[in-house]
């Protein structure tokens, strides 16, 4: 029989305790080795069980592979798990390092624009999904499918540990052996290169949907094309009054 393969996304998605999820959810890597945190298929796989989508620029969490939703792979969305699909996250900066949930209210199967969100003060956050640095860490790049290979990122890359245990006459050995799966870098392997990361907002009590870097740098260079056509219609203007 054919060993699992932990290089593959591979199991099927829960929202909560039955629900099945959208076939746009897959693993964060094969559950053939033990229940596993699951993102939308393309998507970046964080830590604390988070993930996020490059489209809309949206950390969110959504669901794992245990169809009781109770293993510790299973994110806590707050707003009761199988009746939201998924939720976004908002950072709130200050001290706490709190992410909050969102909850979306259109409650969409697959993830979509969010809906926008604020960091209430303190005492009055009510939803906080966990608590992390304003930039989580890096997981796992996933494929656009189940059965496809999964990008890896530094320090997670999965090492499968062949276990002898106990006799069995019909091995060849008389032994049993069994796979574990830990992550780690090999020694000697190619460091992978990182992709998006999730990031948070400034605002402590303003809206979680900010202008994002891209649009800060392309608002920045159609300020200054503007600028260059202003001089050259000056200096062509100037050309012809002499």
């Amino acid at each position: 029989m054919s060993q699992p393969n932990p290089f593959i996304a591979n199991g099927t998605c829960y929202t909560g305790k039955g629900a099945q999820a959208d076939s746009a959810f897959i693993p964060c890597g094969n559950a053939a080795f033990g229940h596993l945190t699951c993102c939308s298929r393309g998507d970046m796989c964080l830590a604390d069980r988070a993930c996020y989508n490059g489209q809309f620029g949206t950390t969110y969490l959504i669901g794992c592979t245990d169809p009781e939703y109770s293993d510790g792979k299973c994110p806590e969305k707050q707003f009761g798990e199988c009746y939201i699909p998924w939720v976004g996250l908002v950072y709130c900066n200050g001290t706490s390092n709190e992410w909050v949930a969102c909850s979306q209210a259109a409650k969409n199967p697959t993830i979509t624009k969010p809906d926008p969100c604020w960091c209430l003060p303190k005492a009055k956050r009510t939803a906080v999904a966990f608590k992390d640095s304003s930039v989580l860490e890096n997981i796992a790049s996933l494929p656009t499918a189940t059965g496809l290979s999964i990008l890896w990122q530094t320090g997670h890359v999965p090492v499968v540990t062949v276990l002898t245990a106990g006799s069995n006459p019909a091995s060849p050995s008389g032994s049993t052996t069994s796979q574990t799966l830990t992550s780690a870098v090999p020694s000697g392997s190619t460091s992978l290169a990182p992709g998006p990361t999730a990031q948070g907002i400034d605002d402590v009590e303003g809206e979680g949907s900010g202008m994002s870097a891209g649009a800060k740098a392309g608002l920045g260079i159609g300020l200054a094309l503007v600028a260059t056509v202003i001089l050259i219609l000056a200096f062509l203007f100037l050309r012809r009054r002499r």
